[in-house]
């Protein structure tokens, strides 16, 4: 569940931190 989760939320989190 951990791992998964962790993905989905970096891949969201890079598009988001790089547009910042």
């Amino acid at each position: 569940m951990a791992k998964p989760a962790i993905e989905i939320t970096a891949k969201p989190s890079i598009p988001v931190s790089s547009s910042i």
